[in-house]
C-alpha cells in the first residue's frame, strides 16, 4: 500500500508491505536482517523476537523512518517506509475528511427527525 499526501500527489507519505506468512514468528528476524545488511543495526527495538510484538526502527538519512514489525495477534510481518512530515499531513487530511463526512451523516440524521 502506497499513501501519498493529498494536497501533493508527489509527496511520498508511506509505503507498506505485509508479508503474507501467518504464524511465522522468525519471519521478522529474517526481514530485520534483510535491511540490516542494507542499513546497519536498527536505531530502536523494542520486544523479544521469540515472544509478543516486536519493533526495529531505523531513521535514515532522508528523513525515512524504516519499521520492521510483527504483531502477537497474527504473527504477521510489516515493513514500512513513512516520511514522517507528509505522513503527518496525509493524517491531518484524512481525520479532516473523516469528521466532515460525520457532521454531514449527523446532519442527515437529524433532518430525518
Amino acid at each position: 500500500m502506497l499513501l501519498y499526501t493529498d494536497e501533493n500527489p508527489n509527496r511520498f507519505a508511506q509505503a507498506k508491505y505485509i508479508f503474507n506468512r501467518h504464524l511465522d514468528k522468525h519471519h521478522v528476524v529474517e526481514v530485520k536482517e534483510m535491511v540490516v545488511s542494507k542499513y546497519g543495526e536498527p536505531d530502536d527495538s523494542i520486544g523479544d523476537p521469540n515472544f509478543g510484538d516486536v519493533i526495529y526502527k531505523w531513521y535514515l538519512n532522508d528523513g525515512i523512518e524504516l519499521t520492521v514489525s510483527r504483531s502477537m495477534y497474527d504473527a504477521r510481518t510489516s515493513l514500512i517506509y513513512t516520511y514522517p512530515k507528509h505522513y503527518k499531513i496525509y493524517k491531518d487530511e484524512a481525520d479532516r475528511v473523516k469528521r466532515l463526512g460525520l457532521a454531514k451523516e449527523a446532519e442527515v440524521q437529524l433532518n430525518n427527525f
